[in-house]
């Protein structure tokens, strides 16, 4: 069974000055992903990748189709998932790192484990590439 299981998604918005007309974001989108593969989404600016990684983090639901992650479908913000969005929203006087941590901390409503450490210095490398290469990643782990 596949971690992330991506099944015949769609995505519409209606279009802004019309009753009857919609914006096709993403069609019919399908895909795979195994435990502790690493997934680069790549396309030009428009196409729908931000659309497809709010999806799947359950932070939007699609027009059409299904996400399962581990099984289990994704209709609201998941736990194990970890979204880093593409505007800034930091804390300025925190380091990147615990701008991730304080994610962590306000998700759990306690101190930082070692293995919460560990995992915000990954999320933290999966963002510092993305910027780099300038495409969007998106690393699920189980």
């Amino acid at each position: 069974m596949p971690l992330v299981n991506v099944d015949s998604v769609s995505l519409s918005y209606p279009c802004p000055h019309s009753n009857t007309e919609f914006l096709n974001v993403l069609k019919d989108t399908s895909f795979e992903i195994g435990d502790g593969e690493f997934v680069t989404l790549l396309g030009p600016t428009g196409c729908g990748k931000t659309s497809l990684l709010r999806i799947v983090a359950g932070l939007v639901k699609p027009s059409s189709g299904q996400v399962l992650v581990g099984g289990q479908r994704v209709s609201d913000p998941s736990p194990i998932a970890a979204y880093v969005f593409q505007q800034i929203a930091l804390i300025p006087w925190r380091t990147v790192q615990r701008n991730v941590e304080l994610a962590l901390e306000m998700r759990h409503h306690r101190r930082m484990s070692v293995a919460d450490h560990s995992r915000a210095r990954e999320i933290t490398l999966i963002r510092f590439l993305a910027e780099c290469s300038s495409v969007l990643a998106l690393h699920v782990r189980w």
